[in-house]
Parts: structure tokens; sequence; C-alpha cells
């Protein structure tokens, strides 16, 4: 894989404002979870991200207390614009993690 960087774009899962994330591949040190829900162990910093379809519902189903403490428990910090560059580079991180030998499906 010859990708050493990712752009994630969605929206920030607290304040529902347009984020951007741009990941250094090589900071990467364990990805758990899978496309709707994961956390990424980063150098520096955790970085849990949602999926917009999972974002929504959850969103719909829970009353607003118990979306934001969903969110809060879930430490989840992005929540994934539905595009075809968000599922790719998705794909792409899961592809480098596996790899590398730093994705588990156990959170």
């Amino acid at each position: 894989m010859s990708i050493s960087t990712l752009t994630l774009t969605g929206i920030n899962a607290r304040s529902r404002r347009p984020d951007r994330v741009t990941l250094t591949l090589t900071d990467l040190r364990l990805l758990t979870g899978d496309q709707q829900l994961a956390h990424l162990t980063l150098q520096d910093h955790v970085l849990g991200i949602i999926s917009g379809r999972a974002y929504r519902t959850a969103q719909q189903t829970l009353g607003i207390r118990d979306f934001r403490y969903f969110l809060d428990e879930a430490n989840l910090t992005l929540a994934l614009n539905d595009t075809a560059h968000n599922r790719q580079a998705m794909a792409d991180l899961f592809a480098f993690a596996n790899d590398h030998h730093l994705w588990t499906t156990k959170h």
C-alpha cells in the first residue's frame, strides 16, 4: 500500500459542525471495531469514528440525553459523511491495519 495519509470528512459528533481529519498511517498504533464504529489509537491521541448511518440511527432512536451519553461513553469524535471517498479511505485504513497486525474487532 503506497498511501501514507488519509483524509476523512464528516461532522464533529458533539458540536455537529463540519470536520475534516487527516491521518498519517504511520501514527496508527491500534484499530478496534468495524466500519460502523471504530476507535483509532494514534501516536498522540484516540479518535472515535462512527458511520453517518449509525450516527443518524442512534440519534433518531435514543432521546437527546441518552444520545449524548452514548457519544461520551463510546468516546466518539467524528461522524463520517456517507461518500465514496470516505468509504474508500476507511477500506484503505482497515487494509493497512490488517496488513500491519494493528486491527482487532474487540473494543
